[in-house]
């Protein structure tokens, strides 16, 4: 089945597909190749040029010379993604959004299966699968077995316990609900966190939820991705986003800022594990250990929801850093990693 296939360009499209690009060269043909393939045919992509170094910049003039106003080309100097997707979405005229990173691809029926979910239910934000298989294989994330309309309650709820939902890709948003108009330069230079602290404020407002169980994204297992590393500046970045996120979970309700504690302490103990793994028994792992120790956040946190976390590897290594106990706790890192070897992916 086709989708508005002869729809001039000129008109309104259905969808705009947001592409920011950063040193994208590697992957960007075959990103943009899997739009064209669609078997629905009322998009536009909207596509960030943030700073590269590459020749980002020319394979996106080049395939302009091929589809013309379909393709518009922004180009800033590096800003990061959240600053790229905003830039964007400014200059998008589709009903609906769509994120797609430039080095994803999507399934040929991906935007035919969105247009009929979003006719089906407009006002609705769409959740979809996505796959590390280009066969469009076993979906790995998020993680839903339902399908069907919830409340947005469900999606706040699992942006404030878990980090598998923050992604803005495998996502579909009403074009009204993406806000533009909020200083997001707070986030200018962070590399982490970023989609999670652009979804907290579309997640204020009251609209239905759409789960969609189809995987129709690709995400490509890229190793020179933003997301296959933690920065130096990871906790920092992710502070910000839990500060930001507290304040509107506050308004939500509070039993978001318990789940709230919970995500935090999780993110203590991933950078706690970083630390000991990038540091080693080093007086400057010992420093940065302390540091985390001292956070309020963290002090917060621990009091109100330590009890409640499960993971006995993530207690372990959360009680000891509590207590002050660093040797212990780069012992622990090393003893977790070496006996089982699944505690690094925690």
């Amino acid at each position: 089945m086709n989708v508005d296939k002869t729809e001039s360009c000129n008109l309104k499209p259905f969808f705009s597909i947001i592409i920011p690009c950063y040193n994208a060269e590697r992957y960007l043909e075959a990103c943009l190749g899997s739009i064209y393939a669609q078997t629905c045919s009322s998009w536009e992509i909207v596509a960030v040029d943030d700073g590269s170094t590459d020749r980002t910049y020319d394979i996106l003039m080049g395939n302009k010379s091929k589809h013309g106003e379909r393709l518009k080309i922004c180009r800033q100097k590096n800003s990061g993604q959240l600053l790229a997707r905003i830039n964007a979405v400014s200059q998008a005229r589709g009903r609906y959004i769509l994120y797609v990173d430039a080095d994803d691809m999507l399934r040929s029926d991906a935007l035919e299966c969105l247009h009929e979910a979003a006719t089906a239910n407009p006002r609705a934000v769409i959740c979809f699968k996505a796959s590390r298989s280009d066969k469009f294989e076993k979906a790995f994330m998020p993680d839903f077995s339902e399908e069907g309309i919830v409340d947005i309650s469900w999606l706040r709820q699992r942006l404030c316990s878990s980090n598998l939902y923050n992604s803005m890709c495998c996502k579909v948003f009403p074009a009204s609900s993406v806000k533009v108009d909020i200083d997001f330069e707070k986030m200018r230079g962070h590399k982490n966190g970023e989609d999670a602290y652009q979804l907290t404020y579309i997640l204020d407002q009251d609209m239905p939820v759409l789960l969609l169980d189809k995987t129709l994204y690709y995400y490509r297992a890229n190793p020179e991705s933003i997301t296959s590393h933690l920065r130096p500046d990871w906790l920092e970045s992710v502070r910000i986003v839990n500060i930001n996120l507290r304040d509107h979970a506050e308004c939500w309700g509070d039993s978001y800022v318990q789940l709230l504690d919970l995500r935090w302490l999780h993110n203590v103990y991933t950078a706690a594990k970083n630390i000991v793994r990038v540091n080693g028994f080093s007086a400057k792992a010992r420093e940065e250990l302390s540091e985390i120790r001292s956070d309020e956040l963290f002090i917060s946190a621990w009091a109100e929801a330590g009890a409640d976390i499960s993971s006995l590897n993530e207690k372990i290594i959360l009680s000891l850093l509590h207590g002050g106990l660093f040797s212990l706790i780069m012992f622990c890192v090393v003893a977790f990693d070496r006996l089982l070897p699944g505690s690094s992916r925690d």
